[in-house]
């Protein structure tokens, strides 16, 4: 990933979650998550081969990502198709049937773009090492999720400077 970033493309990382922080999905069994945890990344890949075109070039990795999470690397894409897939993906889970659940499901996706050239005028692309694309995306997932609701995506310019997700917020203060 850190080579990526380090060459003349445009790199794109999406993390994908699905928003099991929702309610309806507080007593639901690790095994059942890991069972729709690849109905994800086949939901991921039929949205992938649906959009191929001009647009994406160079190789698409897909790969877990932390416990729950699904990472998708495009080596080299435009803005408007990571939009465009983040679209699809959206799309697809939310009229996918998944195992064991009686609701619908939502997704939720961090999107960053990294780019060297310091000439660039997108907020969304980040001139960063891999390890701070990774961390941008994540941060633009935790943002979508805890921010925009179910189904949303996130890309890094919109995210406001001092936003902290809740997953890292500290508690302070004293009891008694």
């Amino acid at each position: 990933l850190s080579k990526a970033c380090d060459s003349d493309s445009r790199p794109v990382l999406l993390v994908v979650g699905l928003d099991l922080h929702l309610p309806q999905f507080a007593g639901v069994a690790e095994d059942v998550i890991d069972q729709w945890l690849p109905q994800l990344a086949g939901t991921i890949n039929e949205s992938i081969a649906e959009n191929i075109n001009s647009k994406a070039q160079g190789k698409l990795h897909v790969c877990r990502f932390q416990s729950n999470l699904i990472a998708v690397l495009i080596e080299q894409a435009k803005q408007p198709y990571a939009a465009t897939l983040a679209s699809t993906i959206l799309t697809k889970v939310a009229s996918r049937h998944w195992l064991q659940v009686g609701t619908s499901m939502s997704a939720s996706i961090g999107i960053c773009i990294c780019q060297t050239k310091a000439n660039t005028d997108s907020a969304d692309i980040s001139s960063t090492s891999g390890a701070g694309l990774v961390s941008k995306a994540l941060r633009a997932f935790y943002f979508a999720q805890e921010k925009l609701g179910p189904g949303q995506s996130a890309w890094v310019s919109q995210i406001p400077q001092d936003y902290q997700p809740q997953k890292y917020a500290v508690i302070d203060g004293e009891l008694g």
